[in-house]
């Protein structure tokens, strides 16, 4: 860190407006603790990339942090981060293509519905271009599923099919906490 900083103090010694010579205070870290630096010194000047947001936050967590000390660490609520988390670990090819503009941040949180790389990948690449809005990623990815407004879920009730080991899905970037974000994938139990 601090290329910038360095690069203006040759500049200015150039110039011979700084003493080549003066003493600069260099901060040496671990590689842990360079990446949290980093992260935070590039998020408050110049906005990152929100893809390199979401891998940094990735390994910060692989790196031992918890979600709660990431939140904390950088002002977010834990839901950001975990929602930031969510989008780092899609399949591989996401990541790129977003910083290539080749997908949206609305399709990457659709994608994000199914935790299956290949089935990431299957959805994505089993529509074609012109209808890979983030609505039908989201049908495509819960077809098979029971919504959780619907009369059979609110019939059987969603704490008691999780109780019954139902696999439920939560839209983890549904701004209502409520049945709508919510799918039960076990037909035949439900």
């Amino acid at each position: 860190a601090g290329g910038r900083r360095l690069r203006a103090m040759h500049k200015l010694a150039e110039e011979g407006k700084w003493s080549a010579s003066q003493p600069v205070e260099c901060k040496l870290y671990d590689d842990t603790r360079a990446a949290e630096v980093s992260l935070a010194e590039n998020s408050g000047r110049e906005a990152m990339h929100p893809a390199d947001e979401m891998e940094a936050f990735r390994k910060l967590v692989e790196e031992g942090l918890t979600v709660a000390q990431v939140a904390g660490r950088f002002g977010l609520s834990v839901l950001t981060i975990e929602r930031r988390l969510r989008l780092a670990r899609l399949a591989p090819r996401f990541l790129p293509m977003y910083r290539a503009d080749e997908i949206e941040a609305d399709q990457m949180r659709a994608l994000a519905l199914a935790e299956d790389h290949t089935a990431q990948e299957a959805v994505w690449d089993g529509l074609p271009a012109y209808d890979r809005d983030a609505w039908t990623i989201r049908r495509m990815l819960t077809e098979q599923s029971c919504a959780g407004d619907s009369r059979l879920a609110r019939f059987v009730g969603i704490e008691a099919f999780e109780a019954r080991g139902g696999a439920v899905r939560r839209d983890l970037f549904a701004e209502d906490d409520d049945a709508k974000s919510v799918y039960l994938d076990d037909s035949v139990l439900l």
